[in-house]
């Protein structure tokens, strides 16, 4: 089972579909790939859950691999919203380890681009959260998808530039439906990062590495029962 974890408050059920459509389409008859995201939530919030969350979805099932997406909400300045650095690397660490507890191989991905223009938020903020979370990552030796950097290499950026969404910087309202949930085509370099990363670090769990549970349809023989008893992996 994959859990790959996508805001979904505000945002058009197209564009969640996206990335969910495309690994599932990938994982058909491999792994099912499970969405669960929760419009607003940060790492406080989400590491009293977790415990509960992992023990409802690995009820009849073990899951493989999940995705940790936070830091957009945490690093908000809005009061109710806003978790410290410190305290959101601690939330990372726990979160993770929850995970690992249950034998499950976690992604951590880091919060991106900011494109709207709420004073809460800012891409500079969110590279600070992505940063911390990318050494959260390191010392719990999990992989990290760099997505700040993956959004912004997209628009050309360079190291020592405005950062883009900032005032100056580059435009980045075409990875953005609001600023904040990914356009179609920011969904797109998400899909491209995590399948990366699956590739590099979780091998085994690339979908083209995953035997099928049930043959091709051209594959089954006359002798269903006899092909059923001997063809399937289990």
């Amino acid at each position: 089972m994959v859990s790959v974890w996508v805001r979904r408050a505000d945002c058009p059920s197209r564009i969640i579909m996206y990335i969910s459509n495309g690994i599932d389409s990938d994982y058909s008859c491999k792994l099912d790939v499970i969405v669960r995201g929760f419009g607003g939530y940060n790492t406080r919030v989400t590491k009293h859950f977790i415990s509960h969350i992992l023990k409802n979805e690995a009820v009849n099932s073990k899951i493989e691999l999940m995705t940790v997406f936070f830091g957009t909400n945490d690093a908000c300045t809005n009061a109710d919203a806003l978790v410290s650095i410190d305290d959101y690397q601690e939330n990372l660490r726990y979160i993770t380890g929850q995970i690992k507890s249950i034998g499950t191989k976690p992604i951590i991905i880091g919060p991106t681009l900011h494109g709207g223009t709420d004073p809460s938020r800012s891409s500079t903020r969110n590279l600070q959260y992505s940063e911390a979370a990318k050494k959260v990552s390191q010392e719990l030796e999990v992989p990290f998808v760099d997505l700040w950097h993956a959004f912004a290499s997209t628009l050309g950026y360079k190291e020592g530039d405005i950062h883009p969404g900032e005032k100056g910087g580059a435009n980045c309202d075409e990875l953005f439906v609001d600023g904040i949930h990914f356009s179609s085509q920011g969904y797109k370099i998400l899909y491209n990062e995590l399948l990366k990363t699956i590739e590099t670090h979780y091998p085994k769990l690339h979908f083209d590495n995953i035997p099928s549970h049930f043959p091709l349809w051209e594959t089954v023989k006359k002798d269903i029962p006899g092909f059923i008893d001997h063809g399937i992996p289990n």
